[in-house]
């Protein structure tokens, strides 16, 4: 898997019109359970451009790697940052399986493990109780999920959302992001070193981070989306946006199943944003990439400004460390704005 490392780190170079020797600090994102092996960063940190240079490795979601590569450039530690995120899992066992088996193994031993408890699980008890609560309804859930499936090019109907193979009820598996392996490359350049770069596609004008409650808390189960509404708030309180349903024009965000898309878009603020800018790279059930995530959020959401915006157009990133569900997932939210 080092070599989609390296094919991730060479393209974003290239892209940039950067070669490694300007890197001044390489940072990767993966989690070694997925990559098959301790300490997993001695075969990918090389690959991706950390040789001989100033790296480390998050076991983390890429989303924090890359505050914390613009933390490095904002000291003046560095003035270019190359992030990598990695999600290549060792393993031909149905992904699904393997998740709930790689998720269970961080949770609390002796007393949160023995209950069987998952990232899948976890956000099943969530849609469960949001449809005890009245917040949602069972037919709410299959209507949303053909709606994001449709997104994908998928055309199923409600009944066949319900007749899929069930995971925690009341979800069943077209009700969860799918499973996919990715690795993606992100350079970052500090304002001055940007200008000598091939390519500027776009500044970060704000950065939100923050944590979900813990399984003794009722976090989890009644307002997980609390740590995105933090995290946002962060975002735009850096990028000075006080209305951000009315300045945003595209959000990409994260939801861990179809029972946390609406709760996601009110904590982002843009719960009246046009459904169509919601997502357009495939919809909030589009993909759920491990610690790649957020970077995969911050390459769509460029993809879009790239395409369909003009200068001063402004995107949000939003991405959740779904290794954990709904306990202590830790949010990470990106404003970026088009240069030109």
């Amino acid at each position: 898997f080092d070599a989609f490392a390296f094919a991730a780190a060479a393209d974003a170079l290239r892209d940039a019109g950067v070669t490694k020797s300007d890197v001044d600090l390489s940072l990767v994102a993966s989690i070694d359970v997925y990559d098959g092996q301790s300490m997993s960063n001695g075969i990918t940190t090389p690959a991706a451009g950390g040789w001989l240079a100033h790296e480390y490795r998050l076991e983390n979601d890429s989303g924090v790697a890359l505050i914390a590569a613009a933390a490095a450039i904002k000291a003046g530690d560095a003035e270019i940052a190359l992030v990598v995120g990695l999600h290549w899992p060792a393993t031909d066992a149905d992904p699904l399986r393997f998740d709930a088996e790689a998720t269970s193994l961080c949770f609390e031993p002796q007393y949160e493990r023995p209950l069987g408890i998952s990232a899948a699980s976890l956000v099943g008890l969530h849609a469960a109780h949001q449809i005890a609560s009245g917040t949602t309804t069972l037919d709410a859930l299959g209507q949303t999920t053909v709606r994001e499936l449709g997104r994908r090019g998928m055309t199923v109907d409600v009944a066949e959302v319900f007749a899929a193979e069930p995971v925690a009820w009341p979800l069943t598996r077209l009700m969860l992001p799918e499973v996919e392996t990715a690795a993606v490359g992100i350079v970052l350049a500090s304002p001055q070193r940007a200008r000598l770069c091939r390519r500027r596609r776009a500044v970060i004008v704000g950065h939100g981070i923050s944590n979900g409650g813990a399984l003794s808390t009722n976090e989890w189960l009644t307002e997980p989306e609390a740590s995105a509404r933090r995290a946002a708030q962060q975002a735009y309180a850096r990028a000075g946006l006080d209305d951000p349903g009315g300045i945003i024009d595209v959000v990409e965000l994260t939801a861990p199943s179809a029972a946390l898309i609406g709760p996601m878009r009110t904590a982002l603020g843009v719960a009246e944003l046009d459904d169509r800018l919601i997502n357009p790279g495939g919809g909030a059930l589009g993909g759920s990439a491990g610690a790649a995530t957020g970077a995969v959020r911050v390459a769509d959401a460029l993809h879009w400004l790239d395409h369909y915006g003009h200068a001063g157009s402004r995107a949000v990133a939003h991405s959740v460390d779904g290794l954990t569900g709904t306990v202590a997932a830790t949010t990470t939210v990106h404003v970026l704005e088009r240069i030109s």
